[in-house]
């Protein structure tokens, strides 16, 4: 769909509306229906869900058109609060639509792929990989965040910035020659007793991240773990070699037993607003998501059930890996099992992720010292598994 019929499905109610006519306005029809038949018209021809020059259409529009347009390729709908949080980041939909698209456009996205090197007799990762699709896309994404600038964008990145993301992608090849590609996440699960082609969990997949990284790209960032809901501070400067080296914090956590407790969720959601927010890895039963963001009571997240084919590392374009897209559940629809994630580089960053935990007394987790445990609520509750640990020398330059 080029520009002029993207301008053209969004404008029609301000120049048509009052026209009397059979087809999609006529006199009769309230703004609101206008507005619900052009959202429908949008989605119907919406570019395929994973091309990016979406960014590209509604900056050649009309700046006064431009807001709405991009709202409507991200697939979201004007709510009393105007608000969206993405990984800590806040864009108001009045005003922000371009921003918003642009950012989510930039987020790496890792989906089912079909044919690729052959894993314990499996070539496809559909039906059991969305969990370790997810767990990628929180160690890439985090990745991006510390080896390209703040304001770095896939649809307006240089050329040496193109080949640089292109060398960066290449970790996740779906080939056991990249080091935290799926054969070796499946392979992974195995020394935690779970067989190639079974699903994982939140917690399984922190550990199989944390083993892979320690083993195969520690140069570039260390993985924490917490256990039973509480971080120690001493092991997160232990693990980061006394901040000589960022840390994936990943918390995973249990939120009731077969549905999540609302006020808990509603907790969970607000980690997304910290500007240390790596998301969080969850989903519905059996089904994983990688949330990034909320909208008042709703969460937004990427969806990796989509399948594509593996595409060679030395020649691919970067629509395999991005999508203009969110897909969004309720707060209390998501499994009360899931995984919350940061980034700290710094003693800072540890100290405000402390403060949103001391903030009203009462935390979905806790940061405390060896010396001093703190108490949680009894409804939430956690996994743990000890580690073995590596190093590498694995770079991004």
């Amino acid at each position: 769909m080029s520009a002029v019929e993207l301008r053209t499905s969004l404008v029609l109610s301000n120049n048509k509306h009052n026209q009397n006519n059979s087809g999609w306005f006529s006199t009769s029809t309230n703004s609101w229906v206008v507005w619900a038949r052009m959202k429908m018209y949008v989605v119907i021809s919406r570019y395929r869900p994973f091309e990016t020059d979406g960014v590209f259409h509604v900056s050649e529009l009309p700046p006064e058109e431009q807001n709405n347009a991009a709202i409507s390729l991200i697939g979201l709908l004007h709510t009393k609060n105007p608000n969206v949080f993405i990984l800590g980041e806040m864009y108001n939909l009045h005003s922000q639509g371009v921003q918003l698209l642009s950012r989510i456009t930039s987020l790496c996205r890792m989906t089912y792929r079909t044919g690729f090197e052959l894993v314990e007799g499996y070539n496809t990762d559909m039906g059991w990989g969305c969990m370790m699709r997810t767990g990628q896309m929180v160690l890439a994404n985090s990745l991006i965040r510390l080896f390209f600038q703040k304001d770095w964008r896939v649809t307006s990145c240089s050329q040496y910035e193109s080949q640089r993301y292109k060398e960066f992608l290449s970790l996740f090849s779906d080939t056991m020659r990249a080091p935290i590609s799926i054969q070796r996440i499946a392979l992974m699960g195995e020394q935690l007793d779970i067989k190639v082609g079974q699903w994982f969990g939140p917690t399984t997949i922190c550990h199989v991240l944390k083993r892979l990284v320690m083993a195969n790209i520690s140069s570039l960032v260390r993985v924490y773990v917490s256990q039973d809901a509480v971080i120690y501070e001493d092991e997160i400067i232990e693990c980061s070699k006394n901040w000589t080296k960022p840390v994936l914090l990943l918390i995973p956590l249990r939120l009731g037993l077969q549905f999540i407790e609302p006020s808990l969720a509603q907790m969970a959601a607000e980690t997304l607003t910290l500007p240390q927010s790596l998301g969080i890895i969850g989903g519905k039963k059996s089904t994983s998501f990688y949330f990034v963001g909320k909208q008042e009571n709703n969460l937004l997240f990427i969806d990796p059930h989509y399948p594509q084919s593996t595409v060679p590392m030395d020649n691919f374009s970067f629509e395999s890996f991005h999508s203009s897209q969110l897909a969004q559940i309720k707060l209390t629809e998501m499994d009360p099992s899931l995984a919350i994630a940061f980034l700290c580089r710094s003693q800072q960053d540890l100290d405000e992720i402390r403060a949103y935990t001391e903030y009203d007394g009462r935390s979905i987790f806790a940061l405390s010292s060896m010396d001093q445990l703190e108490c949680l609520s009894d409804s939430v509750m956690s996994e743990g598994e000890a580690e073995a640990e590596g190093d590498s020398d694995w770079e991004i330059v």
